[in-house]
């Protein structure tokens, strides 16, 4: 029980740092990949990753990457899947600043 709780926290706060790292890239969008992995407590290729895919694809591309690398054993409720397509708009169209 106490392995499945640890497991339930690590990914609640992966999915945070997720969250956190998009939110982050749409309100400062030239900050470095060395400041994001910073703030954000994820590596840095993972951050590098992202932003790559935000400079040379479309919004399908980072949510399927989002959804099947990033984010793939943790559950989403309706409300973070809605979230996730806002901000992969905002950070692809560069509103939301």
């Amino acid at each position: 029980m106490e392995m499945g709780l640890e497991k339930g926290l690590d990914q609640g706060a992966h999915k945070n740092s997720i969250f956190n790292l998009l939110k982050t890239k749409v309100r400062f969008p030239d900050w470095p990949v060395e400041e994001l992995a910073d703030f954000t407590g994820l590596p840095q290729g993972t951050v590098q990753e992202v932003l790559d895919i935000i400079a040379n694809s479309g919004q399908s591309k980072l949510l399927g990457y989002m959804q099947e690398e990033l984010l793939a054993d943790i559950p989403l409720s309706a409300e973070e899947e809605e979230k996730l397509q806002e901000l992969a708009e905002k950070l692809l169209t560069g509103t939301g600043r």
